[in-house]
Parts: structure tokens; sequence; C-alpha cells
């Protein structure tokens, strides 16, 4: 494109210029200034890259195809929490709930106060603050409450079985076990696995009810989906 024919042939001290969207899709042009180029080099796939890379995998057919999986597992994961996310939006958009207003002004305030404690307790603007984080508290809260009813209602729980079984998983699949045994060891982090259970448990009887109709998205929609969900809940 034009960004492309601008940037070739340029030199260490060049200047020239680039031209990116903002989030609205409105067009900037920005002045780059070259202090530097660098080639990458990309390494021969041979038998020693192959160890350095896995020392479980005997060739390159093998790594390839355990990379495969991997990304494969990984979008699969994506797409689920995405499904899961819209799933919820869509039942608080169905069900008819009120934030308490007391709940409301309690979560407010601490999100205020983290937003203080990150900026050294530099004076903030707490109207704007409140403005922008209301919608997300909003949803979260009604989600909350909703989530809530349900588990009540359907006599949901996470057993210690399941949940010591939860955890035995993901240290099993850890890197560095010691350290994640450390790590679920804390009250706190066990808490999180227990919640996250839940949240299946709670989904699943939602997906009970609910007519799912598959679709195919590229893996680009997927990742232009993740970011404007960090940017809308965040």
């Amino acid at each position: 494109g034009e960004n492309q024919k601008n940037l070739e042939g340029v030199k260490t001290g060049d200047s020239t210029w680039v031209i990116f969207p903002d989030e609205n899709g409105k067009e900037s042009t920005f002045t780059v200034n070259v202090i530097n180029i660098e080639r990458q080099l990309l390494p021969e796939i041979n038998g020693d890259f192959i160890k350095k890379l896995d020392p479980d995998v005997e060739s390159e057919t093998e790594l390839r195809q355990k990379i495969k999986k991997q990304i494969d597992q990984s979008y699969s994961r994506r797409s689920d929490e995405l499904f899961e996310r819209q799933l919820s939006d869509a039942l608080i958009e169905k069900v008819e709930i009120d934030c308490p207003p007391s709940m409301l002004e309690f979560y407010m305030n601490k999100i205020l106060e983290d937003v203080k404690k990150k900026n050294d307790n530099v004076e903030v603007d707490e109207a704007k603050i409140r403005e922008t984080y209301k919608p997300m508290t909003e949803r979260n809260l009604k989600w909350y409450l909703v989530r809530k009813a349900i588990i009540q209602s359907h006599n949901l729980e996470v057993t210690k079985s399941s949940l010591k079984k939860e955890i035995n998983q993901i240290i099993d699949h850890s890197s560095n076990k010691k350290e994640a045994e450390k790590f679920y060891k804390k009250p706190s982090n066990r808490t999180r696995i227990e919640d996250d259970l839940m949240e299946k448990k709670v989904l699943a009887v939602i997906q009970e009810f609910t007519k799912v109709k598959e679709v195919t998205v590229e893996t680009k929609d997927i990742r232009a989906q993740q970011e404007l969900q960090a940017k809308t809940h965040e």
C-alpha cells in the first residue's frame, strides 16, 4: 500500500510519512524519522534448532504438527471465551434487572480508589472516571446478580474434588510445577479457579435454554472482537 511505498528505500537519517486510522476509522498522517535499520535473519530449521525449541520432538514435521495443535487450542479457547461473554451479555439484555444503587456506588468508589492508587494519589477527574467506568460496572453487577440467581435456583456447587482435579491439571501442564504448586496453595488463587469452574456451570445452564448457531469465523475476526471487548469492558 501507500505506507509500504513510502518506507521502501529509506536510509538511516531519512524522514518519511505514514497513514494510520484511529479507533473511529479516521485517518491521520504521521512523520517517521529513521533512526536505525535492522534486518531480521531467520535461523535455519535443522536438528539443533528443533531441539532448542522443544527437546521432545524429533523432526520438523512433528514440530509443525505440535505448533499447529497449540495454535488450534489457543484459538479454540479464545472463541469459547468470546462466545461465553456474548452469551452472558445477551442474557443481561433480556433480563430486566436494576443494580442496587448502594452496590453500584460501593464498586464505583472501589474503582476510583484503584485509579487514584495507580496515579500515585495525584488529583484525578472523579466525574470523568465515574462516567467512563459506570457502564462496565453496571454490566458486571447485573451479571453478578443473574449469576447468583442461577446458582441458587439450580443448586450449583463446585466440589472439593473437582477443584482439586482442575488445579492438578493446571499444575501438570505448567512449565514450572514447583512454582505452580506454590501459587495454588494460596487460598485467593484457589478461589479464582473455583469461580472459573462455577462460571462454566452457570454458562452450561444458560446454554440448555439457548438456541446456538455455529458459524465459522477467521482468526483476524476473533482478534478484532477480543480487542473490542477489551476496550468496552476493561
